[in-house]
């Protein structure tokens, strides 16, 4: 529990790639004490952190994230739609 508050406060880090890779680290921890903040990174304009803040939640196991995640996809033709079954799936949602 130690590394998931500094892990949480990565998430704001002003470096995309710093916010994705806490995300994933978190979602390796699968502490749904990060979920608040992962779910905060779902409105993120970067893709990349957005897709690692849906793996994240997705690995920590979260199912009332169903509805967030799928309005945090953009519209048909992004880069992020075609991971949203897969992910669903992880759910099993």
């Amino acid at each position: 529990e130690g590394a998931i508050k500094p892990l949480i406060t990565l998430l704001k880090d002003q470096d995309p790639i710093v916010q994705a890779k806490a995300a994933d680290v978190l979602g390796m921890f699968r502490d749904e004490n990060a979920t608040a903040a992962l779910i905060d990174r779902l409105k993120d304009q970067d893709s990349l952190v957005k897709i690692s803040a849906i793996d994240a939640l997705a690995q920590i196991g979260d199912k009332k994230t169903k509805a967030l995640i799928s309005k945090s996809l953009s519209p048909s033709g992004s880069k992020i739609n075609p991971a949203l079954d897969c992910i669903l799936a992880f759910l099993a949602i």
